[in-house]
């Protein structure tokens, strides 16, 4: 079979599969119209059925897993959140249908960012107090206010689980896409032959299908929606509207950078290579190598938080100038100059780009330089924070200082908030002991508590080490059917 017609049969089967998977999509999903309502405001257009629907209370556990399986996990600013909590209470002051109650939490990263957990909390992000703390503007408070309302508005249409099962829906179709491509290439079912190609195929067919719009439609309508509700709060709160056209046109900056360090799509004849067989010269096509800078768009455009800002500027600008053209109250800043000019706050964003570094100084092996810059770091939020502990303890390890090292990690495990690296940091090191029943144990309940399947090479590898090959072939075709390209090349090494 020539690679054109395999691409040719699997992409009928991805398309096929998609179209029969995404009946049932999140409502919205194929709706590629304008967001803008004929006339009125967006707030005026929502029912309470298509609203916030107040259910059973999500634990708090369940509220932090996510913002807890990152590296950084959340730093405690009392004083930053309760000033988030009152701005987020006066924007559902006019909200007419049920009020959710939202948490804010601080991550930090020197990423400009802001989000929601699929159980409705919003995570800002150090990285973007501090662009804002470093470009004054009349209106930081107003800009402040606009992310949150724009999170906020997320909760309150609902779409917080839908933009959930927006990962679940691509990592099935990946899922789905891998099968495919692996029954088409001759693979067994139990061993994947041709892992490789399998995965290029794979990934090759899921940039066709994202590409195509299934997926970024949805998102791209949801968070233009999530913008004129946000505007509507606004206006109704009393916020000046600028602070949203602001935020937009900084996001645009944001996504041009991130657009220059995707991988350049190269002429054809750049993949191209030639060498002598005999009397001939046999030519090879880098397929992989050409595909990958599409392939990175694709999934880029399905996984972007806030894709298309220049879109979104366009139609909120639209937007506030038909329905708010003489709505002009007075920029806000002092509330939010008062608190990032409080010392604790102050030095925790100050010192996060240290935490930062030292982060990429141990991934470079480079644990003297870690420990100087950790030592650098005054702020006692940051200080407080499990990422400090779980980077200190790194580093002792690195250096051979197990008992502080030791120490660290125990401070870590006993903050109420324990994120996802520190209990993998603590199973590994059992693992590296040969405590092997300790360790796949601690390994599955990082997977578990955190529900992730992240871990399933090294609980494999266990396995196998202990001879159970079994439980290790069931865990195998666990991690074949995640649809997680990377995960599953883990999973084929761990196995051999």
């Amino acid at each position: 079979m020539t690679m054109h017609s395999m691409i040719r049969k699997l992409t009928a089967l991805a398309v096929t599969l998609a179209v029969a998977g995404c009946a049932a999509l999140p409502r919205g999903m194929t709706d590629t119209a304008s967001v803008l309502p004929a006339h009125g405001t967006f707030i005026a257009t929502l029912s309470s059925a298509e609203t916030y629907q107040p259910g059973r209370a999500a634990s708090e556990s369940l509220v932090l897993r996510r913002p807890l399986t990152l590296q950084t996990g959340i730093v405690e600013d009392p004083a930053f959140v309760d000033f988030c909590n009152q701005i987020v209470d006066r924007l559902l002051a006019s909200w007419p249908y049920a009020r959710p109650n939202v948490q804010v939490l601080l991550v930090p990263s020197t990423s400009f960012t802001s989000d929601t957990t699929p159980e409705g909390a919003i995570i800002v992000s150090t990285g973007l107090l501090n662009y804002l703390s470093t470009h004054p503007a009349p209106d930081n408070g107003d800009r402040l206010a606009f992310v949150l309302a724009h999170e906020l508005s997320h909760v309150l249409m609902g779409q917080t689980t839908s933009r959930a099962a927006l990962f679940k829906n691509a990592a099935k179709l990946r899922g789905i896409v891998y099968a495919g491509a692996a029954i088409t290439l001759g693979a067994k079912a139990a061993v994947i032959a041709d892992a490789t190609k399998s995965a290029v195929v794979a990934d090759y067919l899921f940039g066709v299908a994202t590409t195509n719009g299934v997926f970024p439609a949805w998102q791209r309508d949801q968070e233009s929606m999530a913008d004129l509700l946000a505007i509507d709060l606004m206006a109704k709160a009393g916020y000046n509207l600028q602070g949203a056209t602001d935020i937009l046109t900084i996001l645009i900056a944001q996504e041009r950078k991130a657009a220059a360090a995707e991988p350049a799509i190269l002429p054809f004849q750049h993949y191209v290579t030639t060498h002598a067989v005999g009397n001939q010269t046999e030519i090879n096509f880098g397929f992989g190598q050409a595909l990958k800078p599409y392939f990175v768009r694709a999934e880029n455009a399905v996984l972007a938080g806030h894709p298309a800002a220049i879109d979104r500027l366009k139609i909120a600008a639209t937007y506030i100038t038909r329905q708010y053209p003489t709505y002009l109250p007075p920029m806000s800043d002092a509330g939010f100059t008062h608190i990032i000019d409080t010392a604790p706050t102050r030095l925790m964003i100050e010192n996060e780009v240290s935490l930062g570094d030292a982060a990429v100084s141990l991934e470079h092996r480079q644990a003297m330089e870690a420990a100087s810059q950790l030592r650098s770091i005054k702020s006692i939020v940051l200080r407080q924070s499990e990422y400090y502990l779980f980077l200190q303890a790194e580093t002792d390890f690195e250096l051979g200082r197990s008992d502080q090292a030791a120490a660290f990690l125990t401070d870590a495990e006993r903050q109420k908030l324990e994120t996802q690296p520190v209990m993998v940091l603590r199973a590994q090191l059992l693992l590296n002991a040969h405590h092997y029943n300790a360790a796949q144990a601690a390994f599955g309940a990082a997977d578990a508590k955190f529900a992730t399947q992240a871990y399933l090479p090294q609980r494999i590898q266990i396995d196998k080490l202990q001879g159970k090959t079994l439980i290790a072939t069931k865990l195998m075709f666990e991690c074949n059917a995640s649809g997680k390209m990377n995960l599953i090349g883990e999973c084929d090494h761990a196995d051999q």
